[in-house]
């Protein structure tokens, strides 16, 4: 999708995230992106060294609301449970109005044989994991979230609640609103904890 109101080398990252979701990734080419914006390879160039950068602008724009997702959670001063769903609202609305970005969730195995992309994928998803487990730690010691399951645990399943109803979502065709999926079966794991 063009989207002329961005700078050339957002859009060129944007191409990229519409090409992996709708052909994957192996179907990401520097020719496909230049056809897509309707420039030369050349000028892909001038802001990307390679397809690695590219790839690497990829995460960068995946993972761009993260710190602003977790400051909002922490200066809104909620309850560990509110600030929790708080974090799935974020995320949900995120990627509900930017629906081809949650392809970036299901590339990430793929792309572990290159160590700067290895090493931007663990930061992004160590980043989230922290968040949570830090979340989670302060309910546990305020007694708001029961201390028999660890930290680690509970934000492992938060994670990966998230990427299953996200996989759920995309091979069922976006076909219920994500922000709903997402926020009802929090409410319910909520309650378990």
């Amino acid at each position: 999708m063009h989207r002329p109101y961005l700078s050339r080398k957002e859009s060129i990252v944007t191409c990229a995230i519409d090409i992996i979701d709708e052909l994957g990734l192996e179907a990401l080419s520097t020719r496909e992106i230049a056809k897509r914006q309707q420039i030369s390879e050349a000028a892909i160039y001038r802001h990307f060294n390679s397809k690695r950068d590219i790839v690497l602008g990829v995460f960068d724009l995946y993972s761009q609301f993260d710190m602003d997702i977790f400051r909002t959670v922490e200066d809104s001063k909620l309850s560990c449970k509110e600030g929790i769903m708080l974090y799935v609202k974020a995320y949900a609305e995120y990627y509900e109005n930017y629906p081809a970005i949650t392809s970036i969730f299901f590339i990430h195995d793929v792309l572990s044989y290159e160590e700067k992309i290895a090493e931007t994928i663990r930061q992004i998803n160590n980043g989230r994991f922290e968040f949570l487990k830090k979340l989670v730690e302060e309910g546990q010691k305020n007694g708001e979230i029961i201390p028999d399951i660890s930290s680690s645990t509970i934000s492992h399943n938060i994670l990966g609640t998230i990427k299953s109803i996200i996989f759920y979502w995309r091979i069922n065709g976006r076909s219920v609103p994500l922000k709903q999926a997402l926020v009802s079966s929090f409410e319910e794991f909520i309650k378990l904890l």
